[in-house]
């Protein structure tokens, strides 16, 4: 994860990344085949590192007041914040070996903050008014342009960022 997020995916070959984590080339080729599965092994990974601490999270505050608590958690893990950002950029091109997961993986996301602003409205947490898809497409953008900014510039508190965001479309 660290060497993807320090040097992106197009700038490694398969040595390059082996001689980075102190393995073999022979090693990691036996292991993962090549560096695109290399890559979606990666991937995987990191969405499946803090899935279980998220879905607790939510379920305990609900989507409005877990966000910020999420982006103070994201400012201690710079480098997967880095990832993050540095696979969504390359992946844009649709020639990427992880564009489809992370168009995938952007759908989830979306589809999940959709669904949790859902409970904050079912709860009583948000304005009736608030147009659930345009929101949780704004919240995504959100997250993902203020984590890059971050990555900028560490004096950005994303978490207040979040957190002003998600007032306004709290129930008062």
């Amino acid at each position: 994860m660290a060497v993807f997020a320090e040097q992106g995916y197009n700038n490694l070959s398969l040595r390059q990344i082996a001689d980075a984590v102190g393995v073999s080339h022979t090693l990691l080729r036996h292991h993962f085949g090549n560096k695109e599965k290399l890559l979606e092994a990666v991937l995987k990974r990191r969405e499946e590192t803090e899935a279980e601490w998220r879905a607790t999270l939510f379920a305990e505050h609900g989507l409005l007041e877990a966000l910020p608590l999420v982006m103070e958690h994201n400012a201690t893990i710079p480098g997967l914040i880095q990832l993050d950002t540095v696979m969504r950029a390359e992946a844009i091109n649709p020639d990427h070996p992880a564009h489809d997961y992370i168009v995938g993986l952007t759908q989830r996301f979306r589809t999940a903050v959709r669904t949790d602003l859902e409970g904050e409205r079912k709860a009583g947490r948000l304005h009736k008014g608030v147009d659930l898809e345009l929101a949780a497409t704004q919240l995504v953008a959100l997250i993902e342009g203020v984590q890059a900014e971050w990555l900028l510039d560490r004096s950005v508190d994303m978490a207040a960022v979040v957190r002003d965001f998600a007032e306004r479309l709290r129930h008062s």
